[in-house]
């Protein structure tokens, strides 16, 4: 997006489910480059990534931010090997507790402990923090900018009611970013035009940049909470038209991780998993993020997963169903696919892959009946964008089922 006026940066936050992140663009930069952007790359014990996971931890007061991101999933993983840790707020992927649901102003958010808070407030606190962390940067860069030289860009899903994009404007606005000064970006066209500057391949043959108007392509924008459909059509070199509206549902990425999480009450107990989760807080935030970066590595070569599993939790299951993990996955027949050596919980790929199933075939039966359509008869292209697209098994189900 160019900056316009007396615009000197564009500043684009881009709030996720599951990861969030900023980026900005120098107008003269722009100008001579359009895909020429400054981030962050954010760190947290071993991993670096473009994106913080979020999730944001906030002081007993209710009102105060301490930590955003890597640093509040490793203070708060401080915190919780005393019990002050439940005198804090700690919330993790609320984004979509703005989904499918009455949105207003004065909603709650409930905390990983239970404890509730104003949504707005904690909303407001995020962007808050990665406004300032941005705004650090360009103050580095540039000296004696002001905050009228920035125009603000808040990524929003397409498929968001009206209530719900307001809600984040007054977010934004409560961190600090002045209205006149705001944008709000569908993520599916903020990708779109982007990718219109990239040399995309495709097929080896065509680029996505030399799409010639009238040429019709399919934005599957697929994220942590909600996944994002339109189609667009080519209008010139810098312009595109929606010829369907935007569309999808609640089956990104977090889908996966909620089925694995049913499968571990299966093996263990629901009650067990509360109550590891209430008085093991560490041990637990360490599990989610083991799972997460499996999830992320799987791919159709892989052939066994290992997932480690806290001495405490297999010690809780005993305690609490008489049964130990590994007589559970004999109870309930996982014998052949998984097992638990020690605390290594080690499952078939295959197994794996089938938390993917439900999330996946909703994504494909969604599109089959979106390509049958009148108006997105003659679409080229199908353009994955978004962290679960990275799924490389979720990309080999789109080319098979959509191999022209």
């Amino acid at each position: 997006m160019a900056a316009t006026g007396g615009t000197l940066v564009v500043a684009a936050i881009d709030f996720g489910t599951t990861y969030s992140g900023w980026a900005f663009s120098f107008k003269n930069e722009f100008e001579m480059e359009p895909t020429r952007i400054g981030s962050k790359t954010w760190t947290g014990g071993k991993l670096s990534s473009p994106k913080a996971p979020t999730c944001i931890l906030i002081r007993p007061d209710g009102k105060t931010l301490e930590a955003f991101g890597f640093e509040a999933e490793s203070r708060y993983s401080e915190l919780s090997e005393s019990e002050a840790y439940k005198f804090w707020y700690y919330f993790r992927r609320f984004k979509m507790s703005l989904w499918n649901k009455p949105i207003h102003k004065d909603m709650m958010l409930t905390d990983e402990t239970g404890r509730e808070l104003s949504a707005l407030h904690v909303f407001a606190l995020s962007i808050r923090f990665m406004k300032d962390d941005l705004s650090k940067v360009i103050e580095h860069r540039v000296a004696g900018y002001k905050e009228d030289d920035i125009t603000w860009v808040l990524t929003v899903p397409a498929i968001w009611d009206d209530s719900a994009k307001h809600f984040m404007r007054l977010a934004a606005e409560q961190a600090g970013i002045s209205a006149d000064k705001l944008m709000l970006a569908l993520e599916p066209e903020a990708a779109s035009l982007y990718c219109r500057h990239l040399p995309v391949q495709i097929d080896g043959e065509s680029s996505l940049s030399t799409f010639h108007a009238g040429q019709k392509y399919l934005v599957l924008d697929a994220g942590g909470g909600t996944i994002d459909i339109t189609v667009h059509e080519v209008c010139d070199v810098d312009s595109i038209k929606e010829i369907h509206h935007a569309n999808g549902g609640d089956w990104g990425g977090t889908m996966i991780d909620r089925e694995f999480l049913n499968f571990l009450c299966t093996i263990t107990d629901t009650a067990v998993i509360g109550q590891f989760r209430e008085n093991h807080m560490e041990d637990y935030i360490d599990l989610l993020q083991d799972i997460e970066n499996k999830k992320r590595a799987l791919d159709t070569k892989t052939r066994r997963v290992t997932i480690k599993i806290p001495l405490v939790l297999s010690d809780l299951t005993k305690d609490m169903t008489g049964q130990s993990i590994n007589e559970n996955i004999q109870k309930y027949g996982y014998g052949t696919q998984l097992s638990l050596v020690g605390d290594k919980l080690r499952l078939e790929a295959d197994f794996v892959r089938s938390f993917f199933r439900s999330s996946v075939s909703k994504i494909t039966e969604h599109l089959s009946k979106l390509l049958r359509m009148p108006e997105c008869v003659g679409v080229e292209v199908i353009l994955m964008v978004g962290g679960y697209s990275e799924s490389i098994l979720l990309q080999e189900t789109i080319r098979q089922w959509f191999s022209d």
